[in-house]
């Protein structure tokens, strides 16, 4: 049974190394190297050699989770791509301290693209909360900026009451005329949330183990050896802090 369970371990262990291995710039030729102890006629000149047998055991427990780490960015990956190019984040204490204990930067989520094999740039998508509507008419109102597609949220203050596109309002073809199926009562007002598409910066220097702390303000982006041309990934930063992590 101990035989069984060990080499099931191994063959798990084996192929999880191999895909993240596979995904390395600069190490993919490792993969077939990624065997058990007795898999290889003659040694490779570098390689991952697995074995069981005499392992030092670790025991896992629910004790090992300590909490949730709460944080003003967390790291995402975009579907499609291996988003390895950035170790992690983290905030930047200073940042924040020196800008009277407030985020510096705007909520929302940060794409970056590496354009080149050491540079990349970052797409900002802002939040907007709360933004009050600027009523001409009871029927008509106008928004301060254009909505990212499908993040446009409008709300019938002060009941809060979440308005249906296309049955409660149109939008104009300027994308900023809002246009009520029944006009507003005395007393009422339209609240807005929706995302803009900010100021692209970039490009960015890449260096192999350092962190960047000016590409966004208040966020830190620690790089290892994995960054390479064409990967993505998106940093999102929030409001106040929330569960970013498990830890």
């Amino acid at each position: 049974m101990y035989f069984h369970l060990t080499e099931a371990t191994r063959r798990r262990l084996i192929k999880e190394l191999r895909a993240y291995w596979s995904l390395h710039p600069r190490y993919q030729d490792i993969i077939d190297n990624i065997q058990g102890k007795f898999s290889f006629e003659e040694r490779p000149q570098y390689g991952i050699i697995l074995k069981t047998g005499s392992a030092t055991k670790v025991q896992f427990s629910p004790d090992n989770f300590m909490g949730t780490v709460q944080s003003y960015v967390a790291l995402a990956k975009i579907p499609g791509y291996a988003g390895l190019s950035v170790d992690w984040v983290r905030e930047d204490s200073l940042a924040i301290q020196a800008n009277g204990g407030r985020f510096p930067s705007q909520s929302g989520v940060y794409y970056c693209e590496m354009v080149t094999e050491d540079t990349f740039f970052v797409d900002p998508l802002l939040d907007v909360r709360d933004e009050r509507i600027l009523m001409t008419t009871p029927s008509e109102g106008t928004l301060q900026g254009i909505p990212y597609a499908g993040s446009l949220r409008i709300f019938e203050m002060p009941s809060g009451r979440l308005l249906r596109p296309g049955v409660n309002y149109t939008i104009g073809a300027d994308q900023v005329t809002v246009y009520l199926a029944v006009p507003l009562a005395n007393g009422q007002a339209l609240s807005a949330d929706y995302r803009v598409a900010g100021v692209t910066t970039g490009p960015w220097k890449v260096e192999a183990q350092s962190g960047l702390s000016h590409v966004i303000p208040g966020v830190v982006l620690v790089f290892g050896r994995r960054y390479q041309k064409g990967d993505r990934w998106a940093i999102i930063v929030s409001q106040i802090r929330e569960p970013a992590y498990m830890e």
